[in-house]
């Protein structure tokens, strides 16, 4: 009976170290998954080498059978080697080789190694319980700009309509760009200092957020401008199909605005962002970023950009 049992284990496990193989050269998170889509995605090594080491570790008994500590060093050897064959492998298919990987690859192994000893090793429980806490911690550590989008991704869901505000310093994550300087506090309000620069275009974009803005009437951008003097500041917002186009000017949404000194408020009609577009409206259920730029300022200046939100 237990024969049979432990070859139904082997041929579950077979089936999906089958289908998680078929996943990491077929499959990929696409451009304009969330973050967390992504995180987990990136999981996928640590699952697969998890899954694989499991298997092996049930088919052949020789390997079962040899001391912890050769175990424990065939396993690791074997995730290496094999994890970096698979990047290897990806290269062709237009993947890039990442060092991240192979290291979950190989935790996922030694992860494995220590489910599989405990259960069927019959490892005192608290040696265990630590040998676990140790591989978790550290595949944690790891994965810790995973974990935290996770958790922001969570977080905006929370928040939307407002698209970014900076009372939990994670969201800092959202945004990208050139002119990003750090947080900023201002009268008991966290903001993000910008410190645009001399190059052609300085700004910030945004490309993780909810993207259906359909039943909202406008965005705001709250900004203040520490300076006395005033700015330039063009606005961008694009949908997926520009970004899955040639992604020209004209098939977009762009309109500059004066940034004076003090507190400004950009409101920016959704309908105008619809037919921004020529010969087409732009798609508010598939947003696909949006930002802000200077262009060829003689110098660098500072602006504190505070919120983002739909109305």
């Amino acid at each position: 009976m237990k024969t049979v049992h432990a070859r139904g284990v082997s041929i579950a496990l077979l089936l999906l170290c089958v289908v998680v193989l078929v996943l990491l050269f077929a499959g990929q998170a696409g451009p304009y998954a969330s973050r967390s889509f992504k995180a987990l995605w990136n999981l996928g090594h640590l699952f697969a080498f998890f899954l694989w080491t499991l298997l092996a570790l049930q088919t052949f008994s020789r390997l079962a059978a040899l001391r912890w500590p050769l175990r424990l060093l065939i396993c690791v050897l074997a995730a290496l080697v094999s994890g970096v064959l698979i990047e290897y492998l990806q290269v062709p298919l237009g993947r890039q080789a990442e060092v991240a990987d192979v290291i979950n690859d190989v935790l996922g192994s030694v992860l494995a190694f220590v489910v599989y000893t405990g259960i069927h090793r019959r490892t005192a429980v608290v040696p265990l319980i630590a040998w676990l806490f140790g591989v978790c911690l550290i595949i944690a550590w790891h994965n810790r700009t995973g974990i935290i989008h996770l958790y922001d991704d969570m977080m905006a869901r929370q928040q939307f309509p407002v698209l970014l505000e900076f009372s939990m310093p994670v969201a800092i994550t959202r945004i990208h760009g050139d002119a990003v300087a750090g947080l900023v506090h201002d009268n008991n309000e966290t903001g993000l200092k910008l410190l645009h620069g001399t190059d052609r275009y300085s700004g910030f974009a945004m490309n993780y957020f909810p993207r259906d803005w359909r039943g909202y009437s406008s965005l705001q951008i709250r900004i203040v401008n520490p300076e006395n003097r005033a700015l330039d500041l063009t606005c961008r917002i694009h949908d997926i199909v520009h970004s899955d186009g040639d992604e020209e000017y004209s098939d977009r949404f762009n309109r500059s605005f004066r940034i004076v000194p003090g507190n400004n408020t950009i409101t920016i009609p959704l309908d105008d962002v619809a037919a921004a577009p020529a010969g087409r409206r732009l798609d508010l259920a598939q947003v696909g970023g949006l930002g802000c730029f200077t262009v060829d300022l003689p110098e660098t200046r500072e602006l504190h950009l505070y919120s983002v939100q739909l109305l």
